[in-house]
Formats: structure tokens, sequence, C-alpha cells
């Protein structure tokens, strides 16, 4: 399976409806939103893997898939924005969220032992291709991370 990193710092931009998709999250209703991306090739189906970078806690927050292709939209920068500039964004439909006052990340610590430490966590941009071998380690090692933290369930897919 195809499988991107998204990245999220809270430093940089706030995230509005994170609360709004937790408590969708939590009534069993489809949790959809449009995530800032750099790649092109990311299609519908494709499974997408949140880190939090920046601000403490730091790690993997949340996991789902695209729903659709990449598209561009007005930046969400205001200043960008009024700059006439544009993002490249990607609706994801997440399964698994994290409410972190609750429930840690799957800590950035835990992502640099192997097989995971063969990819780099610490990401510029949002939408790396993860390489399919560090994927499906990083789908065991986060059911794993939700059943440990009572965050969810292994059946995430």
């Amino acid at each position: 399976m195809i499988t991107y990193l998204l990245a999220w710092n809270p430093r940089r931009a706030p995230w509005r409806e994170r609360t709004g998709l937790l408590r969708r999250l939590e009534a069993g209703l489809p949790a959809v939103t449009s995530w800032g991306m750099l790649s092109k090739s990311i299609r519908p189906g494709d499974r997408v893997f949140l880190i939090r970078l920046g601000v403490p806690p730091r790690g993997i927050i949340a996991s789902g898939s695209a729903v659709s292709g990449a598209y561009l939209t007005p930046h969400w920068d205001p200043e960008k924005r009024r700059q006439g500039k544009s993002s490249r964004c990607v609706d994801i439909a997440f399964s698994r969220l994290l409410d972190t006052d609750a429930a840690p990340p799957l800590s950035v610590d835990d992502l640099d032992t192997p097989p995971l430490d063969e990819m780099h966590w610490r990401i510029q941009g949002s939408g790396v291709l993860i390489p399919a071998h560090v994927a499906a380690a990083l789908e065991s090692r986060w059911s794993a991370h939700l059943e440990r933290t009572g965050a969810g369930s292994s059946a995430d897919i």
C-alpha cells in the first residue's frame, strides 16, 4: 500500500478543526478534512500518517486515508494568500486521531528505532512517501501503540 507522512507543527499553524474531528470519531462519524502537502502523486485510498512536530509531544498522532487526489487551493497562510499564492491539498479521512492531552503519540524516539529509523521523520514539508517496508513496520508499531495506550484497536486500516 502506498503510504505518505503528513506533518503538523502547532507552532506554524493552529489546527482549529482538531477538536471537532476528535468528537466526530468518538461518535463513530467520518472525520474528513483537507491537509496541505507537497506531493502531487497521492491518490484516493493511499494510506496516511500524521506526525506532530515542533511542539511536544512529538510523534505520530493520526492515521487514515486519502479520499481525493492532490488539488490546489488558496494558501492556508493569510499573508501568502494575500500574495495570491496557493497550496496543494488532499482530503483525508482520519480513522484514528489521538487527543494528545489524554494519550501520548507514537513518539519520535520510538520512530528512531529499527526498522523505522530508515525513514527521516523530522520532515520539513508534508506529504513525504514512506518506503513500503517502513510503512509495514509503522502499521504494526502504530497498532501496538493504540492497543497499549487504550486509544484504539488494531483494526485500523
